[in-house]
């Protein structure tokens, strides 16, 4: 299922309030950003698990 607007700035939002080290640890693969979302947003993990390899590339090349 796809992500609404604002479920996508929840997620950048939450990215956000972490600092840059902490963030790029949760970037610097697949397997640490499902792990994360899973903790601090398992709402939308619940929602997009099928589709998590494009949310993560979405944010890679935001923050990437």
């Amino acid at each position: 299922m796809a992500m609404s607007d604002d479920e996508k700035m929840k997620v950048l939002e939450m990215l956000g309030r972490l600092d840059k080290d902490e963030r790029d640890l949760v970037l610097r693969s697949i397997d640490s950003f499902t792990n994360w979302l899973k903790n601090t947003l398992s709402w939308i993990y619940i929602k997009i698990k099928d589709a998590i390899n494009s949310l993560f590339n979405f944010l890679d090349d935001i923050f990437g």
